[in-house]
């Protein structure tokens, strides 16, 4: 079960209704179900497959994969274990910590950018700033992405987070 109190919570008829509703749907969103509806490796071929567009891993120098989200560090490590030692060097930063070989994982915060969103971005960036048509790069943006991934071009971050904040307050949607 992905909603941890569902007993706690499903304690009518309609509501345990309801709840199953609210699993099924989390479930078909769950990043190891997408990532294996919608990506494929052959690792004898090295052909990645995504969504049906191929890209033959053997035609490039170096693969990457990055990451920024909510959920970008689950969807990240399923496509790390598909590619496994074809990585060779990645990023991702989520709400939570995690480790994976050859990356670099950072935890950020969301829905407001704060220093820690910035920094690791930059650090991103300057990881991608010598990529060429030769490097392969993966990137999974997942929802807060915007919040996690961020590089506030002329804003401070409490700036950003002031004009947020009362976008949110004023109705506006994401």
């Amino acid at each position: 079960m992905i909603i941890r109190n569902f007993d706690q919570l499903a304690t009518t008829p309609l509501r345990r209704q309801a709840m199953l509703i609210g699993e099924a749907g989390l479930s078909a969103i769950a990043p190891k179900e997408i990532i294996s509806r919608y990506v494929d490796y052959n690792k004898q071929s090295g052909v990645l497959t995504v969504r049906g567009q191929k890209f033959n891993t053997n035609q490039y120098k170096r693969v990457m994969l990055i990451g920024a989200g909510k959920t970008a560090l689950a969807a990240v490590s399923e496509i790390h274990g598909l590619l496994g030692e074809r990585i060779d060097c990645g990023y991702v930063i989520d709400l939570v910590q995690g480790q994976l070989e050859k990356m670099i994982c950072r935890v950020g915060t969301h829905p407001y950018p704060t220093t820690a969103n910035v920094a690791a971005t930059e650090e991103l960036m300057s990881m991608l700033e010598n990529c060429t048509e030769q490097d392969l790069v993966i990137a999974v943006i997942g929802g807060g992405g915007s919040s996690l991934l961020c590089s506030p071009n002329e804003l401070t971050c409490d700036e950003e987070k002031s004009i947020i904040a009362a976008l949110g307050k004023s109705g506006a949607s994401i």
